[in-house]
């Protein structure tokens, strides 16, 4: 008998199970304006459209159907939100809710959400950062129009001028009763964290439009060459100088030259009550 008669061999194995799956990369908020939007759809396997609940009818139109079967890879879907933002907003915000399967049975269902809001959107990586004067950490909602009853800058950030220490930020917890003026009354899409954007934000807010057309007319933003208070527009940002009398407010679109730069920020009176103010919220 040979040598290596009665040994035995042993060889590892390794098996290696593939997890299929189907990914939706969907914003976290799209505009309802009418114009063209789109998602993407990642996976591993084949995938089927199962079903879409469009009950409150936001979806005006999408470039696939129930039924449909998609292969592996990357699929871009297509879509159109109705416009409610020219009307002024009377939806607010509104949800539209699709179903994958697997035709195959190779993964579970996968349900995601088309949130639309009617309320313009600025993401962070589309503005330019200048630092001091002008940037964004975080996406932003802008309220489609100025606040409707004006009033002075304590009114918007909802602080009460006899109770305000300069010292304070306007981010600290709201003074109850809620000013009825202020940012902190509104509701629009069911939120009730709407606020001042902070000086860096409204400057980067005015950039952003300047940059892609200067169309202030679409973003319903008041824009006249003069600097008179009717035409400026208050924030959060107190100036820093010991009375604390003065936040910064900014124009749309005329420097001035202050410490020989140009900048879009100017000194106001809290007590002022002609300026503009337009909302925003962070998008978490």
């Amino acid at each position: 008998a040979s040598s290596d008669e009665g040994i035995t061999e042993e060889k590892e194995v390794i098996v290696r199970q593939t997890n299929y799956t189907a990914v939706p990369k969907v914003n976290d908020f799209y505009q309802m304006d009418g114009k063209p939007c789109s998602f993407k759809i990642n996976s591993n396997a084949r995938w089927k459209v199962a079903e879409i609940t469009n009950t409150q009818n936001i979806i005006s139109s999408i470039s696939f159907n129930v039924g449909d079967e998609k292969p592996a890879g990357e699929t871009i879907v297509s879509f159109t939100l109705k416009d409610d933002m020219t009307t002024g907003g009377t939806i607010g915000s509104a949800k539209a809710k699709i179903r994958l399967t697997s035709p195959d049975g190779l993964f579970g269902d996968v349900i995601f959400e088309i949130n639309g809001i009617s309320a313009y959107i600025i993401r962070a990586a589309d503005v330019i950062d200048t630092g001091e004067e002008g940037g964004l950490d975080n996406d932003l909602l802008i309220q489609l129009k100025d606040l409707p009853n004006k009033t002075n800058w304590f009114g918007y950030v909802n602080r009460k001028a006899s109770t305000f220490s300069h010292t304070e930020p306007p981010a600290k917890p709201q003074d109850n009763p809620i000013n009825s003026k202020s940012c902190a009354a509104l509701t629009t899409g069911g939120f009730s964290d709407w606020r001042m954007p902070t000086m860096r934000e409204q400057l980067a807010i005015f950039t952003y439009i300047r940059n892609t057309g200067g169309n202030f007319s679409y973003y319903n933003y008041i824009n006249k060459s003069s600097t008179a208070n009717a035409n400026l527009y208050f924030t959060s940002t107190q100036d820093g100088e010991a009375s604390g009398n003065y936040a910064i407010s900014v124009h749309p679109s005329n420097p001035i030259v202050r410490h020989g730069l140009n900048t879009y920020t100017y000194y106001s009176l809290k007590t002022d009550t002609d300026h503009n103010a337009r909302c925003v919220r962070t998008i978490k």
